[in-house]
């Protein structure tokens, strides 16, 4: 995987709809849990994700926000993206992943405009084998200016 590992600016995702917060709940999650940052980096060619977990925290204001996604659980607030679907095999034309994050219990939700931490954890396939790789990074949560619009999956 490439460094940084994390996008410098990530954007907190929108409410989930009824049918999300359903899926949400038929796939074991809280769907009363807020949707909250969408983690996204890069992902060096012939690297492949097999597994991956993302932690995002924040201070501001005086208050500790903090986030947590899993790579393959698409919670919604957008359509479902091509980056999201693990695992995920870097090429010339598949060069990101994504992971939704929730806040988790009694957390407030991030502040735009303020630094976080994001940390990562994936299991990585390459040439030599799978290795497990831990990362932690500064990011900046901020809007993006396309209202965090994806492009769809393929449909096949």
């Amino acid at each position: 995987m490439a460094r940084p590992r994390f996008n410098e600016s990530l954007d907190i995702l929108g409410p989930a709809s009824p049918d999300e917060k359903a899926t949400m709940a038929a796939a074991g999650l809280d769907p009363n849990m807020e949707l909250s940052v969408c983690a996204m980096g890069p992902l060096d060619k012939g690297d492949e994700i097999l597994a991956m977990r993302v932690w995002v925290w924040q201070v501001a204001n005086g208050q500790v926000r903090a986030s947590a996604g899993t790579a393959g659980v698409h919670l919604g607030g957008h359509p479902l993206a091509p980056s999201e679907v693990f695992p995920l095999m870097g090429t010339d034309t598949s060069n990101m992943w994504m992971i939704q994050t929730q806040l988790e219990p009694h957390s407030p939700q991030f502040v735009n405009g303020r630094p976080a931490l994001a940390t990562g954890m994936a299991l990585v396939r390459r040439a030599a084998g799978v290795e497990l790789e831990h990362w932690s990074q500064a990011v900046m949560i901020e809007p993006h200016e396309d209202e965090h619009i994806h492009p769809p999956s393929p449909t096949t």
